[in-house]
């Protein structure tokens, strides 16, 4: 049974990030974070450029400034009829921003994406770093899903990010 529905938008083609890997990477996420869950889900993802996410990030956080994602969670989760269908909310990332904070720490900007959409999907099931305790709890859970994305291959931490390796 598939457990994710994807809702997928490039505003460019040259963003490069296929539907698959999207959908491969938020499915694993799902199956580890819900696995005794049987509900399906849905998910929707956007990729923007820098003046886009600047005016969304204006417009929604008040903030004057290019973000690497923005995370909206579903006020009140839709499910279906059947009760099986859970809608999470919307993703929306910016690769530009993500390929250059990537560039400036030395990472591959698909680890900096892979933990990103990680932290934004962590936002849209309700976790937070407003408190330093919640922020903690974020980065536990950060950590252990890349390190299973990287089937330990990577040794990062949300709590060190200038300290990794593969």
């Amino acid at each position: 049974m598939q457990r994710l529905f994807l809702d997928y938008f490039k505003e460019k083609e040259e963003y490069a990030v296929s539907r698959q890997w999207i959908q491969t990477l938020f499915c694993s996420l799902i199956k580890e974070l819900c696995s005794l869950d049987r509900r399906r889900y849905t998910l929707s993802v956007s990729f923007v450029n820098e003046s886009t996410m600047k005016e969304l990030n204006c417009m929604y956080r008040g903030q004057d400034g290019v973000t690497d994602i923005l995370s909206f969670e579903q006020d009140e989760r839709f499910i279906q009829a059947d009760g099986h269908l859970i809608d999470l909310g919307e993703l929306i990332v910016c690769i530009p921003y993500i390929k250059k904070h990537a560039q400036e720490t030395g990472r591959p900007w698909r680890f900096e994406l892979r933990h990103l959409c990680i932290h934004g999907f962590l936002h849209l099931l309700g976790y937070n770093h407003e408190t330093r305790k919640d922020r903690r709890s974020m980065e536990c859970v950060e950590d252990k899903l890349l390190q299973k994305q990287f089937s330990g291959h990577v040794r990062y931490s949300t709590l060190h990010p200038h300290a990794w390796t593969v």
